[in-house]
């Protein structure tokens, strides 16, 4: 996604953050994490500070009620098919649900998010671009250094990781089928450069039309256009095959382990939904 979105996606991914690790810790506070977020991009006035608590306040209304009981059950349905392996063919509608959520998530944070934007003055636009501009630069510095191996290997541990945390220890089986999938991964710095410049163009004349009539909707649809891109063919394959590798390699404790965690955090979520 264009990194021109980053404030969005960092506050929906504090919307979504509960499924990574302390589940209510974490969500109610969700207010103060992101103003912290939103800070570091822009420095808002008092009536701005207003305005955006109150949008955030109800885009998170919305999410408690609607969108975390949705996601506890999914989550117990994963929780019946973590317990045996799981084909490419059942990993397909799983991660069109996965991205009709995260779709739905965006639009409804660049909503939230457009009053806020609108309500901008030129100094704080200029700012904004600017701070984005550092953060790309940056991240385009660190991965120039960055070798091919290097860049495949830090994917691979990023995999090893997460499979370690949600079903346990990985087998050597698993650590080698993720290693191979990783070998086989291409990058391309300049299409994502190309790609990224295309759409910090495209942020900057939104923000120029910010107080135009229908400046939301077009937020929402320049946020939503990245999710209408296909995948490519290759890519989605190689990923649901490594997810049904690791499925078929998994232990029976592994499988408890990962079912118990899935419960967990469904019951949790189902808690939260109705507290507050």
């Amino acid at each position: 996604m264009n990194r021109c979105l980053k404030i969005a996606v960092c506050l929906s991914l504090v919307l979504i953050s509960a499924g990574c690790g302390r589940v209510g810790l974490v969500y109610n506070r969700l207010d103060t994490l992101a103003r912290l977020q939103l800070g570091r991009y822009i420095d808002l006035d008092a009536a701005q500070k207003a305005q955006f608590d109150q949008q955030f306040d109800a885009l998170w209304r919305w999410h408690r009620s609607e969108q975390l009981p949705r996601y506890a059950a999914e989550l117990r349905q994963l929780q019946t098919l973590a317990l045996t392996p799981i084909s490419p063919a059942t990993l397909q509608p799983l991660g069109d649900q996965l991205r009709r959520h995260a779709r739905t998530l965006t639009a409804e944070t660049l909503a939230a998010l457009a009053p806020t934007l609108a309500s901008l003055r030129d100094d704080q636009v200029r700012a904004l671009l600017a701070k984005l501009a550092d953060d790309r630069e940056r991240q385009a510095r660190k991965q120039a250094r960055l070798s091919d191996a290097k860049w495949r290997e830090q994917r691979a541990d990023t995999a090893i990781d997460r499979l370690d945390d949600w079903a346990g220890s990985v087998t050597p089986a698993q650590r080698q089928r993720i290693e191979a999938w990783a070998a086989q991964l291409q990058r391309d710095d300049d299409q994502d450069d190309a790609r990224d410049q295309v759409g910090r163009q495209q942020f900057e004349a939104l923000l120029r039309q910010r107080r135009e009539p229908g400046f939301s909707d077009r937020l929402v649809g320049f946020a939503l256009a990245p999710f209408d891109e296909p995948e490519p063919d290759a890519t989605r394959d190689r990923t649901r095959q490594l997810l049904a590798d690791l499925s078929a390699l998994a232990t029976p404790r592994q499988r408890e382990h990962l079912a118990r965690r899935l419960g967990e955090l469904a019951d949790e979520l189902d808690a939260l939904a109705t507290s507050r």
